[in-house]
């Protein structure tokens, strides 16, 4: 998208004044509106994967209780041994989540970094239209100011007014003249 964005914004010269297309104003607004809806789709995703946490860190509490109750009943019930296994079998389980639930933890931490980028870059994006808005407001007030000169030059001109007025006259003159 980046790449995009940069190449429609490069300025066109025409008479010594950078302008811009009504269509590169559009693609940028269309580029835009891809961009906030990318945002969106991180934001989602960066709160599933906060559900996803939430959920691991209560799984993590839940093993972590079922570990300390199988804990008391093994030593009530099993020999020493046994004890020890299963303990590690739990310890490495509950080893496992907490990586896990730091995996995700650092996903959220990446998601919220990009969102953080987008909006910086949003905020870039919406100011470039409102400057392209107003260079194209002044590109309009100009073109109209031309047309109008340009229709009094022509009216002026050889073939304007004066020639009609004369055209208009040169009837009754030869009248005169003969």
């Amino acid at each position: 998208l980046r790449k995009d964005y940069e190449s429609i914004l490069t300025v066109q010269k025409k008479n010594g004044e950078d302008l811009l297309e009504t269509s590169d104003l559009v693609i940028v607004g269309e580029k835009h509106i891809q961009w906030q809806k990318w945002v969106v789709l991180r934001e989602s995703e960066m709160a599933s994967l906060k559900e996803r946490i939430a959920l691991g860190d209560e799984l993590l509490k839940a093993k972590q209780d079922e570990l300390e109750r199988s804990q008391k009943a093994l030593e009530a019930s099993l020999a020493a041994e046994e004890l020890r296994q299963v303990v590690e079998e739990m310890r490495a389980g509950i080893r496992s989540k907490q990586k896990e639930v730091s995996r995700e933890r650092e996903t959220v931490k990446t998601l919220e970094e990009l969102i953080s980028a987008a909006d910086r870059k949003t905020g870039g994006i919406e100011q470039r239209i409102s400057d392209l808005t107003d260079r194209i407001e002044r590109l309009n007030e100009l073109q109209r100011k031309v047309s109008a000169y340009e229709l009094y030059v022509e009216a002026m001109g050889k073939h304007g007014i004066p020639y009609l007025i004369l055209a208009g006259m040169l009837p009754l003159i030869n009248e005169e003249i003969n």
